[in-house]
């Protein structure tokens, strides 16, 4: 990733995400997705690997990557850290399945 990609990643970590946003984390071993909401402010952390930390409370977790439709799925497995899912109707889908 290049360097203005990670600053471009780092300002919107700590600066556009609100308490409360959804938080969709595809996991690649095992192949699951967890779901939480953002549940505190943003941490700078040295005594971790990746030292911006964000608290999440995780609502649902371990979901099977079957449960979600293609769309979803290739909009969450982006090459970016920190994005917004742009699949049509995202937030009220993911709630489906989850909540």
């Amino acid at each position: 990733m290049g360097t203005r990609n990670a600053a471009d990643q780092v300002w919107t970590f700590i600066n556009e995400i609100l308490i409360g946003d959804m938080v969709v984390l595809p996991r690649k071993r095992p192949k699951v997705i967890n779901v939480g909401r953002v549940s505190g402010d943003y941490q700078y952390r040295e005594d971790l690997e990746a030292p911006h930390v964000r608290p999440v409370d995780w609502k649902v977790q371990d979901i099977p990557r079957s449960n979600f439709d293609q769309d979803l799925l290739n909009s969450i497995g982006g090459q970016l850290t920190v994005f917004r899912v742009r699949a049509s109707n995202a937030k009220s889908r993911i709630d489906g399945i989850c909540f």
